[in-house]
């Protein structure tokens, strides 16, 4: 054998020997990343940094990485991601051997320069790189905390600093998109419609802080993937735990108490969290006041499990169920709520269990499906005249979608296309049983009215979609929605488009347009500035389904990596809406509901510093106007708010101390005034003379009411503060806030009222919320 092939043949030889001692020496270390102090998923950079700093990996979506064939003997771990502290973890791997470690990284007190290097971009530059589709503004958990609260954070009640959404006043969660209706918005947890997620007639929404990571706001532009909605969309996601165990966090606030507590199942195949909240006001009125003083309360419970899958694929669970609780007794020692010995029951909730089923087919398309359950029902029963008023709607829920990429590439694929459906079934049911005690001339009760109405109604929806992206620059998304209601007998197809130009990396252009369509109605009197529960009903031969067509235009201006300029132009023009026949009687029939239209139109602007080490937050200013008609009545609908500033910021001073800020400015919205008064007998052909109606002998004050809503509240402005402590106890996130709502004691007018008693008749006004210091504590661990 000549010695060169020889030489050759135990190189090679040498060379085996070395790789299958190297296999059988090597080891697997596998684990997540996550925030120290709320447990979320990180989207990090982890990397094997000694003995040779030649690996690196990017966590999933739920904060997993994994490294094979590591070398035997000691090996260190690091971590980092953008705001946040680097972490080191030095693990002893051994042959065979398949290690898990949990990486908690902190929010940092100064940034790294290997943060900046190897940042993972937030959500809003994602979309800024993105293609067409309409913008979106996210709030993370660190934003949501951070934002001045009463009592506790609120979900919805921060959506509504954000532009091109309009809050009515400090007693309404419950929000205006860009001119549009309360009920023309979807609020959705994990995809899912939610009818009513509001607490106590607004004030406070649905959701457990603890039980979220993140709220995204669409105002406009809505996707063929999106039906049932005119205005925008609410998406609330549900938190994640990544750290094997159980975990959680408790909060105490003036408020309410909230439990949460989560965990991740070995290897990281699966998590669960279970949140649970209850006021407290009833039994803090019992000591400070007396029995029954205020017998009111509301209680939650949020559950989120999520299973991973085979090929990437996962398996989600969500449910929700609450209750709001009014119940005066005869001994309550309140006036409001039934002093006079007036005993009654009165309750509103939701409800929702959903499933979604998500599989990645390869590494070109995807499926999606979900089945989901909703339900908002509400009663009322008074047991002196047996007077009673419940309404039910829920719906039965499936939808899915299947994408897929062509051509291109994998980074930009040059078509996406999209199919999917929507079914809806719908069940409304609404009783209401009215009676009253007799005149002297009678005996017992009389029963005025007993009506009830059930709906059975039906939504069918298919859609498709296509992405197309000719290059970096320019994008253009096309779709079109076909629609029926059976009930209602109608079929509506309705094109969306949306196009995005950048023109640099820091400049990009947008336009869009659609047409939207809603089938289910929240029935109420809009110019009641404040309501307790909404009453539901479905399109059907009575009640039509309401359309609107909306243009948006809109350019974004990136001035650094932490700082965005964005702003928008929309016209929107609404068809078919409904609201109660009468502002005076609280009676509902869906045949006597009446039907107007009308336009909205307006800029939204928004100047928005992410957050990085010390400071975040953002300015948002929207001018809008908005116009209603009806039967040839021109006017301004109450939640027309032609300008509207809100300013939020949170500072960071170190480890230990944060502090939060919100400024709110606003013009005043309109309301329907006084002409005069006159005194109005009625004549009783029972009795025979002439009474005030339902009551003895005497004259009634009627009011004389001016055109509608043609006068406005003064200005509105009101200034929010709060500052946290953070730190630890016996292993625990310590964080101690207080909130200082209203600092300034602004006193914004809520209603006016026409006070006939004196002469001349006046009006008095009655503020909204005055100064309201609130303190508070959570406890994660």
């Amino acid at each position: 054998m000549r010695p060169r092939r020889f030489l050759a043949m135990i190189a090679s030889l040498l060379l085996l020997a070395g790789s299958a001692a190297f296999g059988q020496s090597a080891g697997r270390v596998h684990g997540t990343v996550t925030d120290a102090v709320t447990g979320a998923p990180l989207a990090a950079v982890v990397g094997i940094v000694s003995p040779v700093p030649l690996r690196n990996a990017r966590t999933d979506s739920v904060g997993r990485f994994s490294f094979i064939d590591v070398p035997a003997g000691s090996v260190t771990i690091g971590a980092s991601a953008f705001g946040y502290a680097s972490e080191r973890i030095t693990v002893v791997v051994s042959p065979g051997q398949d290690i898990e470690v949990r990486i908690r990284l902190r929010i940092a007190a100064r940034e790294l320069e290997t943060v900046r290097t190897t940042a993972t971009i937030s959500a809003e530059q994602a979309q800024a790189a993105g293609p067409a589709g309409g913008s979106i503004t996210s709030l993370s958990v660190r934003d949501l905390r951070t934002i001045p609260a009463l009592g506790e954070t609120d979900v919805l009640r921060a959506a509504a600093l954000l532009p091109g959404i309009s809050a009515r006043n400090d007693f309404w969660a419950g929000f205006n998109v860009r001119g549009g209706e309360s009920d023309q918005t979807q609020v959705r947890l994990d995809g899912l419609s939610i009818f009513s997620p509001f607490h106590l007639g607004g004030l406070f929404s649905t959701f457990i802080p603890d039980a979220v990571s993140e709220v995204d706001a669409r105002v406009g532009a809505l996707p063929s993937s999106v039906g049932g909605r005119l205005s925008g969309v609410m998406d609330v996601t549900s938190g994640e735990e990544s750290r094997a165990g159980v975990h959680g966090a408790l909060d105490v606030s003036a408020i309410s108490t909230a439990l949460k507590l989560g965990g991740a199942t070995p290897k990281s195949a699966g998590s669960w969290n279970l949140a649970v909240r209850r006021t407290y006001a009833d039994e803090l009125a019992k000591v400070v006041i007396g029995p029954d003083a205020f017998p009111y309360h509301f209680q939650d419970a949020q559950l989120h499990a999520s299973l991973a899958l085979r090929g990437g694929g996962a398996l989600r669970f969500t449910g929700y169920t609450g209750l709001d609780l009014l119940q005066p007794t005869t001994d309550s020692g309140s006036a409001v709520l039934g002093g006079s010995g007036n005993a009654f029951r009165f309750d509103w909730g939701n409800k929702l269990a959903g499933l979604i089923y998500e599989q990645p087919l390869g590494v070109l398309g995807a499926l999606s499906q979900r089945v989901s359950w909703s339900q908002f029902s509400t009663a009322y029963d008074e047991k002196a005249t047996t007077t009673g008023l419940a309404n039910h709607i829920a719906d039965f829920h499936i939808a899915g979608d299947l994408t897929r990429r062509l051509g291109g590439t994998m980074a930009t694929p040059l078509h996406t296309l999209a199919l999917g459906y929507e079914l809806s079934n719908l069940d409304v049911r609404y009783h209401e049983h009215i009676s009253a005690s007799s005149a002297s001339d009678f005996s017992g009760n009389l029963v005025i009215d007993d009506t009830l109405i059930t709906q059975k109604s039906k939504a069918q929806s298919l859609y498709a979609e296509e992405l197309f992206q000719p290059g970096k620059r320019l994008s253009v998304r096309a779709g079109v929605r076909a629609e029926r209601v059976p009930s209602a007998d109608w079929t509506g197809v309705s094109p969306r488009l949306s196009a995005k130009y950048r023109a640099s990396d820091r400049v990009a252009f947008t336009l869009a347009g659609g047409r939207y369509s809603q089938w289910v109605h929240a029935v109420r009197n809009e110019d009641l500035p404040v309501r307790i529960v909404d009453i539901w009903f479905a399109s059907d031969s009575d009640v039509p389904v309401s359309t609107s067509t909306e243009f948006v235009g809109g350019t974004e201006l990136w001035l650094t990596r932490s700082d965005f300029l964005r702003v928008e132009a929309y016209d929107k023009h609404f068809a078919d809406l409904i609201e109660p026949a009468s502002t005076i009687d609280p009676r509902l029939r869906p045949s006597e509901l009446k039907t107007f239209g009308g336009e909205s139109h307006g800029v939204d602007v928004l100047l928005r510093h992410l957050a990085t080490d010390h400071l975040s937050g953002w300015i948002s200013y929207s001018y809008g106007k908005s116009i209603r008609e009806a039967n040839g009545e021109v006017y301004a609908p109450a939640h027309d708010r032609r300008h509207d500033l809100n300013v939020v910021a949170s500072y960071r001073k170190s480890e230990r101390y944060s502090f939060g800020a919100r400024l709110g400015i606003a013009s005043g919205t309109p309301y329907t005034g006084w002409a005069g008064s006159y005194s109005r007998w009625s004549w009783d052909p029972v009795s025979r003379r002439w009474r005030v109606p339902n009551g003895t002998s005497g004259a009634r004050d009627e009011q004389v009411r001016t055109a509608r809503n043609t006068e406005r509240y003064p200005t509105y402005n009101r200034l929010d503060l709060s500052a946290h402590r953070n730190g630890h106890f016996r292993g625990a996130e310590v964080d101690a806030f207080v909130n200082l709502v209203n600092a300034t004691n602004a006193r914004n007018v809520l209603i006016y009222t026409f006070d006939t008693s004196v002469n001349p008749p006046a009006v008095r006004g009655y503020s909204q919320l005055p100064f309201l210091p609130t303190i508070g504590m959570r406890l994660a661990f």
